[in-house]
């Protein structure tokens, strides 16, 4: 079993999403061709997919994690292994993508370090339990006030790691349920622009106008 706390640098086209745009006016706006609307199916009947993997001693499972998060254990990469053996098997509701998030094995959830050890331990018939992420779109004009987030710079997005008093609290007060940014999600895209966290971080930082893109977990899921 390899597994790797990396960051990858990943194209939009690599992983699929549940999207949601909430432009200032709180409205919710057409869906992506892969993607779906939270009014169309509840979240929970969409979001999460179940794999088979059967694992051995001399087992590759060639999945790459990122444990940086001790919420969100995300998949960064597919190597070679038997991972990529099953996507290409399966239903492409079943397909194992990068930032998809593993929420639990044979059932049992755990921290992102507890997730990554089993994975690094698994030697026999494993169902692991993937998630993934709704896509957010937050506009804003910052007009001299704080945004009220700490963020940390990755590699390919800028992760939300405390929120306080800012424009962004103003927005969760007013946004619909489901749609609030809050600690864990990743920021990978500021203004139609892709790039490092730090790229990211510095069109925030000089944009009066934002128009963010981020990626967003079910922290309650178990």
């Amino acid at each position: 079993v390899d597994v790797a706390h990396a960051n990858a640098t990943l194209a939009e086209s690599a992983y699929d999403a549940i999207s949601i745009r909430v432009p200032p006016t709180i409205a919710i706006t057409e869906p992506t061709e892969a993607s779906t609307t939270a009014e169309e199916t509840p979240r929970e009947d969409r979001s999460t997919f179940v794999v088979s993997v059967h694992c051995n001693e001399s087992s590759h499972l060639g999945l790459l994690l990122d444990g940086s998060d001790e919420k969100v254990c995300m998949v960064t990469a597919i190597e070679d292994g038997l991972v990529q053996q099953l996507n290409k098997k399966s239903s492409p509701d079943s397909v194992v993508k990068p930032r998809h998030r593993l929420v639990c094995i044979d059932g049992n959830p755990g921290s992102s370090s507890e997730l990554i050890a089993k994975v690094k331990s698994l030697k026999t018939t494993a169902a692991l339990t993937f998630e993934r992420p709704r896509v957010l779109r937050v506009a804003m004009s910052k007009d001299g006030e704080k945004l009220g987030l700490s963020l940390q710079a990755n590699s390919s997005d800028v992760q939300i790691r405390a929120l306080s008093d800012g424009l962004i609290n103003n927005w969760n007060r007013v946004a619909p349920a489901g749609v609030m940014v809050k600690v864990g999600d990743r920021i990978v895209d500021v203004n139609g622009k892709s790039g490092t966290g730090s790229e990211l971080k510095q069109e925030m930082e000089e944009a009066n106008v934002l128009d963010l893109k981020l990626l967003s977990w079910n922290m309650n899921m178990e």
